[in-house]
């Protein structure tokens, strides 16, 4: 599923000015973790609306922030009924505990990341094979059926 970047830009922005990061992070938020979009993909979509006339930017390089004009706005009032809301998509389809999961993933991310900054050899081998181990661990319990899944996270409570 890939939600549609440019609209969903131009619909916050239609809300309030934002920065390109508070882009990133609204829609994160929106999207109930599910849909995070690199910052590599949102500032070429607000660098093309700024030369389309969609857009301006107000501040210094950094911490600048993006507001409609009015031809944005015009843009935005014409397509907002088809687009809808690009993070329900995300929304909708989400079991509860998806959130948490990718808060989770969030978290591993940061932690492998400074183990591979500061971590010595041994230990950053350590870690891509515990991330491999875990990674087909994951794949076996998407391979599981459904009851014996409910009934593998019953004995894991107990």
């Amino acid at each position: 599923m890939r939600p549609d970047l440019r609209a969903a830009v131009l619909l916050l922005l239609r809300e309030r000015a934002y920065s390109g990061h508070q882009i990133v992070q609204e829609l994160e938020r929106r999207s109930l973790g599910m849909w995070r979009p690199r910052p590599g993909s949102v500032y070429p979509v607000l660098q093309q609306f700024e030369e389309q006339g969609l857009v301006r930017a107000t501040g210094r390089q950094g911490s600048r922030l993006f507001h409609l004009t009015e031809e944005g706005v015009r843009h935005c009032d014409e397509g907002a009924r088809e687009w809808g809301e690009p993070w329900d998509a995300w929304r909708e389809t989400a079991h509860e505990g998806v959130p948490e999961l990718y808060r989770q993933l969030t978290q591993l991310t940061g932690c492998v990341q400074q183990v591979g900054a500061v971590g010595s050899g041994a230990q950053v081998e350590r870690a891509s094979r515990l991330l491999a181990r875990t990674r087909r661990e994951l794949y076996l319990l998407l391979a599981e059926d459904d009851e014996k899944g409910a009934e593998g996270g019953a004995e894991e409570a107990q």
